[in-house]
């Protein structure tokens, strides 16, 4: 089934980038990279869940000589990991430009993560690049406020959505969900 790409907001999380018109012969039925790359083996391991929760603001989204574009797209995601470090509620922005034929591009935005026990955030600004409507997510958020001198190394991959509590998004309907995973590295 093919999905207009004016309406890929609506299948993101973080980084949260994601396509879903089908290129022909495709490499894979996800918008996700086969493999999982491997995150660097350093600091405390965690794993979880990141849910998209909500879109604040679905953006402005064009189409013009074979290239889709998104800028502005605003989204909040629910991220449940086995760490207090990397459980909490994300808020992302989101651009991107496709070349809706090749599946080739460019995606760039920030993301905040704010953990629930903790006073400061991890925040990232991503781009990302895609081959054939494939993304790899993964990416380095950096700690502020009690966080200062944290990173965390993640990476994302498909996930089910069936397989997490319905009350993830506070009642609301859980959009769409990935798998969240990588280290932890606090400072000395």
């Amino acid at each position: 089934m093919r999905t207009p790409l004016k309406y890929l907001a609506l299948l993101l999380i973080i980084p949260f980038l994601a396509c879903t018109d089908t290129p022909a012969e495709p490499e894979s039925s996800t918008l996700f990279a086969k493999g999982k790359p491997e995150p660097p083996p350093v600091g405390q391991p965690f794993t979880g869940f990141s849910a998209l929760c909500q879109i604040l603001d679905p953006g402005t989204y064009t189409e013009a000589k074979n290239t889709a574009s998104l800028r502005d797209a605003l989204m909040v995601y629910r991220d449940v990991t086995d760490s207090p470090v990397t459980t909490g509620w994300v808020t992302g922005s989101m651009n991107y430009d496709i070349n809706s034929k090749s599946g080739s591009g460019t995606s760039w935005g920030t993301m905040v993560l704010e953990p629930d026990t903790y006073t400061g955030t991890l925040t990232e600004d991503y781009s990302a690049t895609a081959k054939r409507f494939v993304f790899d997510i993964s990416g380095e958020l950096v700690g502020t406020g009690d966080l200062e001198g944290v990173r965390v190394t993640y990476t994302l991959t498909p996930g089910d959505p069936s397989s997490v509590p319905a009350d993830t998004c506070g009642g609301g309907p859980i959009l769409d969900v990935q798998n969240y995973d990588g280290y932890i590295q606090m400072p000395e």
